[in-house]
């Protein structure tokens, strides 16, 4: 299967908070440097007490403070694990690992759970650049998908968005998940007609709008641990 591997950046110009959910800005579009963290989703396997993400400044010149911890899946702060270094500043540069470590919880075994790594970028100012200028700054805040895994779920993980099924009840498609993963589908098409992205749960289904005059052959892309998007699919939607 041929991936293709994004990355994730983000920077920052006046003072709002701004959500970025899987944008991707590559690193020769960013003029003057920013923040980069290593992926875009992380799996944490249920049997680890911790795992790390990295996250560069690759600014030559501006300094970031760099605000991070994890939500649960309605968007408020988990409990369940803690991020350290939970603030600190990043120097021009440079890179710094962050440590997601897990302090409890119960969850179940027959499937993944879904949380947050949130991620809080705030520039730097300093007035003796821009004494002549007018200059407003932006804090932003990303949101990264964080999905604690238990061993030995079943397909493997690759092999999970092949078994998804589909069907079609008036003017609304239903799209089965058999599978213990959270398998989120992007580029999907039934025949001309293009249909949203969507993130199926596991072992649950969920239903899209079918546009008018759309075909009976469903085409879609999935989106693998690493951010990489598949090589397309192509599905009958059942009647």
């Amino acid at each position: 299967m041929k991936l293709k591997q994004p990355c994730k950046s983000f920077f920052g110009t006046a003072r709002a908070l701004l959500l970025a959910l899987t944008a991707c800005i590559p690193l020769s579009c960013m003029a003057k440097g920013g923040i980069t963290v290593s992926g875009t989703r992380f799996i944490f396997p249920a049997g680890a007490t911790r795992i790390s993400v990295r996250i560069a400044n690759t600014s030559d010149v501006d300094n970031y403070l760099i605000q991070s911890w994890v939500d649960d899946a309605t968007g408020h702060k988990s409990g369940n694990f803690v991020v350290t270094p939970p603030l600190y500043l990043s120097k021009p540069e440079s890179e710094n690992m962050l440590s997601l470590i897990r302090t409890g919880g119960s969850f179940p075994a027959d499937r993944e759970t879904l949380f947050y790594l949130m991620v809080k970028v705030i520039p730097s100012v300093d007035d003796s650049r821009n004494a002549d200028k007018a200059v407003i700054h932006v804090s932003t805040v990303t949101q990264l998908k964080l999905f604690l895994r238990p061993s030995g779920l079943k397909p493997a993980p690759g092999e999970a968005p092949g078994r998804l099924t589909f069907s079609r009840t008036g003017s609304l498609l239903t799209v089965h998940n058999p599978t213990p993963y959270y398998l989120t589908l992007t580029h999907l098409s039934a025949g001309v007609k293009n249909l949203r992205d969507v993130m199926v749960s596991p072992l649950s289904s969920t239903t899209l709008p079918l546009p008018d005059g759309s075909g009976s052959v469903l085409t879609l892309h999935s989106i693998n641990d690493y951010g990489g998007v598949s090589e397309p699919l192509a599905f009958s939607i059942n009647p």
